[in-house]
């Protein structure tokens, strides 16, 4: 909250703890913070809001995992797998709070969701989907760098026009 409080004043990740002058915020990419500000901007400082903000990524995160199973196997794989992400107790938890690593997980799925959209229509222009979801995913929390060099793999060795590419080397 003091962060969100000092973007709001600054326009920067400023923490007012510690030094005397206080220091820059800068142990995490900040995007999340700045999605936190601009609620702050809306419903005030009020810390049940801003939770709400992670309970929406959550919801979002699940709904995704629906999509992206129903899409490559059934509907009832879609709902186990759902159903087992929602009563994950860690899930629950890092849900609730206000952690940067349900909206990550959020992005990187989104990025999977135009993934196999791309694979589905053969459509080029989900790869921008694709892309977009892992910047801002890299761009909330920087271990999402991982993620995206498991997609690249993933759209080297597997993806169809990749694919005829490497092995018509």
């Amino acid at each position: 909250m003091n962060i969100a409080r000092s973007i709001r004043r600054f326009g920067l990740p400023f923490r007012p703890v510690g030094a005397e002058d206080g220091y820059l915020y800068l142990t995490h990419t900040p995007l999340y913070l700045y999605i936190l500000t601009a609620f702050t901007y809306i419903f005030g400082e009020n810390i049940l809001f801003l939770r709400l903000t992670t309970v929406g990524f959550s919801i979002g995160s699940i709904s995704l995992v629906y999509l992206i199973v129903r899409g490559s196997k059934n509907k009832t794989s879609a709902s186990v797998a759902t159903l087992l992400l929602a009563i994950n107790p860690f899930w629950a938890l890092y849900s609730f709070y206000i952690y940067m690593e349900i909206p990550m997980c959020f992005f990187a799925l989104l990025s999977i969701y135009f993934l196999l959209k791309k694979e589905e229509t053969k459509k080029e222009g989900y790869y921008i989907g694709v892309g977009g979801a892992v910047a801002l995913s890299v761009l909330v929390k920087e271990f999402a760098i991982l993620f995206w060099f498991a997609l690249t793999i993933y759209v080297v060795l597997f993806a169809s026009k990749w694919r005829e590419k490497i092995v018509g080397l």
